[in-house]
This record gives structure tokens, sequence and C-alpha cells, in this order.
């Protein structure tokens, strides 16, 4: 017959240990947004009234995306092109 598995001493592994050459840590808590706006693809803060905005839908090949803001419930749209005309170059 087969051998048994025995809990004992033994460890099992789901997954594979990371090696040591992992990619450098990206500190997420600080704020991506610089002094005129945040970058494409993520949300802004609402035209109207200033209140935080909320990205319904991101339009790629249009490059576009579809906002809404949280407080006044406004919907807005931001192109790419308002996005990095609103950044400072580089």
């Amino acid at each position: 017959m087969g051998k048994k598995w025995s809990g004992s001493g033994s460890t099992m592994r789901l997954f594979r240990s990371r090696s040591s050459d992992s990619p450098e840590v990206v500190d997420l808590r600080t704020s991506a947004e610089g002094p005129s706006g945040p970058p494409w693809g993520s949300p802004s803060n609402c035209p109207y009234c200033h209140g935080r905005g909320y990205l319904d839908h991101v339009d790629l090949f249009d490059e576009i995306m579809y906002l809404h803001c949280t407080a006044c419930e406004e919907k807005f749209v931001l192109t790419r092109a308002q996005t990095d005309a609103a950044r400072p170059s580089a």
C-alpha cells in the first residue's frame, strides 16, 4: 500500500518562496498627486465642487476617463490631453 502522510515535523508549502532579488518596493501610502493634479488614470477632484472624484471607466483607446463626484454626484469627463496639459513637463 501507499505511504501515509504524517504531519509530525513536516511542512507543506503551497507557494514557492520568493527569490532574494525581488523588485524595489513602492510605498503606495505616499501621495502620487503632484502640485498640479493626479497622473493619468487616477481619480481627480470634481471641477464643480472640488469634492472627491470617483473613476467609473477608462477608455484606453480614446484616452478618456469617465468620473463622478461623491459629494455633488455630478458626472464629468477628462481626456489624457487635459491631464497632461495640467502637469508640468519634465
